[in-house]
């Protein structure tokens, strides 16, 4: 499947004696999906589902890579012709696959490699701190992902940096200021190592461009992989994921 991006379900053995997730999820390079639920109203974060199976691999990776909404999916039923509700990570991962769609739409020179980081740099983290063996990177995010944002003309934001994954070693963090204000950029990796710290002065306006946007460009001592940042101004703060995916000349 070189060159095509794989999604497979992560398998719904998470209640009995052999709990993990096996192929073809667990191989390298295809995008598993686990399941969990949606809650009503916002009132608490998704829960991962008890049949959803679990990580790690055999040979110790973290899976699955992310979650998306499966435990009560309602989807059709064609015997009645209405309406039902199920569970399984088979709900899930069709979710997930819209979503790399849209991004190779969007985005038709990315590789398997790219889609599968933009996916996990956005997610949003459930459970554990960070990636971890029962909801991956966290849940998929849509709009994250795309780097998409709907922002009402001179409002205070702070939006979504890019190209995220970075393959050229440079990430803009675009911002919108409805007055001046500083703006305060670090950058930790993994393990909560502050790797890069600086502060701008900005005027009121749109900085979304190469050479106006906020940017951390790596050294060639920076690895490659997921980082967490961390965005500040007067009134707002902002923190995510971006993912470093330079390939070697």
């Amino acid at each position: 499947w070189r060159g095509i991006v794989v999604v497979a379900a992560a398998g719904n053995e998470a209640q009995v004696a052999w709990h993990y997730i096996t192929a073809p999820a667990d191989a390298e390079g295809v995008i598993a999906v686990g399941s969990v639920d949606v809650s009503v109203g916002g009132v608490r974060a998704p829960e991962i589902a008890v049949s959803s199976s679990r990580g790690p691999t055999a040979d110790g990776r973290i899976k699955p890579d992310v979650v998306a909404p499966g435990n009560g999916a309602v989807v059709a039923n064609l015997r009645r012709g209405d309406y039902t509700r199920t569970t399984g990570t088979s709900f899930a991962a069709p979710l997930v696959s819209g979503v790399c769609a849209l991004l190779l739409q969007m985005h038709p020179e990315w590789g398997p490699a790219e889609v599968l980081e933009a996916l996990r740099s956005t997610a949003l983290d459930l459970g554990e701190a960070g990636p971890d063996t029962v909801y991956g990177w966290g849940q998929v995010n849509a709009l994250a992902a795309s780097g998409l944002e709907v922002v009402p003309p001179g409002e205070h934001a702070l939006l979504s940096p890019f190209p995220n994954p970075a393959s050229n070693g440079r990430v803009h963090f675009p911002v919108q200021l409805a007055e001046r204000d500083e703006i305060e950029l670090s950058v930790f990796d993994l393990g909560g190592k502050l790797v890069f710290t600086e502060r701008w002065q900005l005027l009121a306006g749109v900085h979304d461009r190469p050479g106006r946007a906020p940017c951390w460009a790596p050294g060639i001592v920076i690895a490659d992989g997921l980082y967490y940042f961390r965005m500040r101004s007067s009134d707002f703060t902002r923190s995510g994921k971006v993912a470093l995916l330079r390939r070697a000349p």
